[in-house]
């Protein structure tokens, strides 16, 4: 029988959804416009099964939780009235985070696996994004040339085979590194590590980001040059991300169950 404390946070993640519904249709609408974002979609999952799983709480912390949720609801009225698309969005991350510190429930490192429920900025992403696609091209086209001897690049586009591959600024490598260093969090929180522990496993698996970026690139390359640039695309937008995926959470479930043999699975 559920305890009258879980009945009275379950309405208050209830009500929180709600007065965030603004900032959350913002932020799906956000996530479903191309380039998609993968990391949101995974960010979320993930936030639910750690916070699901999680058997730990934290001293509920009252004071921080308001004042989080109070600075959570200013950011989404300032983004939702006045066209600041960025803040609304940040609200939701704060608005989980207020809310966890409120009921003590789920640890402060879970809860902040929802500051990847905000995909990359499009102002941090603006001043880099043409010289990121152009690389990406370049890259491409490069590959193609040894697999085929065909292949050019003109600015983002790739010709090669009478068609052509539209390269984007989650090709260059930034994206990655976000979705690694998601993983690399959740895959220290489940192990119950410290913020500081788990934010070294993110940066450290960020980073994978350099070798593997253009390791997804060539096969990106050799999918145009065997079945065409809807193959080369899917494979960079869906394929590729998904194999990081389930390796990496495969990963860290082993890491999981030898540190908590007796644990459920």
């Amino acid at each position: 029988m559920r305890t009258r404390a879980g009945f009275s946070a379950s309405w208050l993640w209830l009500a929180v959804a709600a007065g965030f519904s603004p900032a959350l249709v913002e932020l799906a609408v956000k996530t479903a416009e191309p380039p998609r974002s993968v990391t949101v979609v995974v960010a979320a999952a993930l936030l639910i099964a750690a916070a699901w799983r999680e058997h730990t709480e934290d001293e509920p912390h009252r004071g921080s939780g308001i004042a989080l949720l109070a600075l959570a609801s200013a950011l989404e009225i300032v983004g939702i009235l006045g066209g600041a698309s960025t803040f609304a969005r940040i609200s939701v991350p704060l608005a989980v985070i207020g809310t966890a510190r409120l009921l003590g429930r789920p640890t402060l490192p879970v809860a902040l696996l929802s500051f990847w429920l905000v995909p990359i900025p499009v102002f941090l992403l603006e001043p880099v994004r043409a010289p990121l696609e152009h690389a990406a091209a370049s890259a491409v086209a490069a590959a193609l040339q040894l697999f085929s001897g065909a292949g050019t690049a003109v600015g983002p586009l790739v010709r090669a085979h009478g068609e052509t591959l539209e390269l984007q600024s989650p090709d260059a490598g930034l994206h990655l590194a976000h979705l690694l260093a998601l993983l690399g969090w959740y895959g220290s929180v489940i192990l119950g590590a410290s913020i500081g522990s788990a934010a070294r496993t993110a940066m450290i698996a960020a980073f994978l980001a350099v070798p593997l970026q253009p390791v997804f690139l060539g096969l990106a390359a050799f999918a145009f040059h065997v079945s065409g640039s809807t193959a080369a695309r899917a494979l960079l937008d869906l394929g590729l991300p998904a194999l990081v995926i389930v390796a990496f959470l495969a990963w860290a479930e082993q890491r999981r169950r030898r540190a908590f043999p007796s644990a459920p699975h």
